[in-house]
């Protein structure tokens, strides 16, 4: 049978009790990558929308990581109602990534990006690899094939549908900041124990080389923790005594 453009196992019924997606953003500017990872899990009837945001703490500061998150209630709404209509428990994820995979062309990749998306379906894990959309030629197949391609709108629909279209992470003041980031500091056990490793893709150290499993743990490592913003600007001493 076909599902969303891809071959799926035998009809089992069965629904994803959670989800979540792992944004892989990369950048031609510093500090150059950004990771992004919508979490559904059910709440009763509702479900819970969590937004975490891993990335460079500034361009100048490359190397300190920090860990942003926020978390909404979408009240009467399961997991399974966000992502109905791509009957993902019902796809062979295997043979789906193997599809993805020859499809893959040698593309110039700037200001992108990909992404994990990963359910859990009564016992088992349906884990689906979205490659940069240049390496797919998207526009072009959303032509071709439109339900293919709609996969790649499925992170910003669920994004848009729990927190809106304003940037959850910028602009924010000081102490929403410091809400942010406390609410990140919450996640950071789940990150560093692998919770969402699955969601990213593989390392490989060159074209021919070994590929390797990645990890947040790794990532954390320059992880500085929570730190509290500054709202007030850094003021010259003794300003009237100087001429500019």
């Amino acid at each position: 049978m076909c599902v969303a453009g891809f071959l799926v196992r035998a009809q089992t019924g069965s629904l994803p009790t959670d989800f979540y997606i792992v944004s892989e953003v990369v950048s031609d500017a510093s500090p150059f990558w950004f990771h992004y990872i919508l979490h559904v899990t059910a709440a009763g009837r509702d479900s819970l929308v969590t937004y975490i945001r891993v990335a460079p703490l500034d361009a100048m500061c490359s190397e300190s990581i920090s860990v942003q998150a926020a978390t909404v209630t979408l009240s009467g709404v399961q997991p399974a109602d966000l992502i109905s209509a791509y009957h993902i428990c019902e796809i062979d994820s295997p043979l789906l990534n193997r599809k993805l995979q020859r499809r893959i062309h040698t593309a110039a990749i700037d200001d992108s990006l990909r992404f994990g998306i990963v359910a859990s379906c009564e016992g088992r894990e349906v884990v689906i690899h979205l490659p940069f959309p240049e390496q797919v030629r998207l526009e072009d197949l959303r032509k071709k094939s439109p339900q293919l391609a709609r996969w790649w709108d499925l992170p910003e629909s669920i994004k848009q549908r729990a927190f809106g279209s304003s940037d959850v992470f910028h602009p924010v003041s000081a102490e929403q900041d410091d809400r942010l980031q406390e609410e990140g500091g919450a996640a950071i056990a789940a990150l560093r124990l692998g919770r969402f490793d699955q969601g990213l893709g593989f390392s490989c150290r060159s074209v021919s080389g070994p590929c390797k499993p990645r990890s947040f743990a790794d990532e954390l490592r320059g992880y500085v923790g929570t730190l509290r913003s500054q709202e007030d600007a850094p003021k010259l001493s003794h300003a009237a005594q100087y001429r500019f």
